[in-house]
């Protein structure tokens, strides 16, 4: 004798729709957390840069590109790498590897705020579905 079963998946519909609108959700909310991210790293950049006219720290803030979930900012300044690279005191403050010392101070942060960008995008996907 055969025997039929039948098996139902509450909320597969749901999940399905949720799932094709993911892309549309997170890409959104991905790249306000990765501008976030950006913004914190070229402030403490800024901070750390050397002077003297303040156009290397003027052409970090006014080189800027977001978007394609990507973000960058940059110098301008031909100059810019040897203040970077350069092993001499700067006389009115700031420091070496000031590019880079500042995406070893924000680590952290840029870690939180990307995972609390993933969150609010699994909190998002899923407060509008009904699953």
């Amino acid at each position: 004798m055969a025997t039929k079963t039948h098996l139902e998946i509450k909320g597969l519909a749901g999940f399905k729709r949720a799932l094709k609108n993911a892309p549309k959700v997170a890409a959104p909310i991905m790249q306000k957390a990765i501008n976030k991210a950006l913004i914190d790293i070229q402030t403490e950049s800024v901070k750390r840069t050397p002077w003297d006219t303040r156009e290397l720290k003027k052409s970090q803030q006014r080189n800027v590109k977001f978007g394609g979930l990507s973000a960058m900012f940059w110098s301008d300044k031909k100059y810019a790498y040897i203040q970077h690279e350069g092993n001499f005191r700067h006389p009115r403050g700031g420091e070496r590897k000031f590019m880079e010392n500042a995406i070893k101070h924000k680590m952290q942060a840029t870690v939180k705020t990307l995972e609390d960008g993933i969150e609010k995008i699994l909190k998002t996907i899923k407060s509008t579905s009904k699953f």
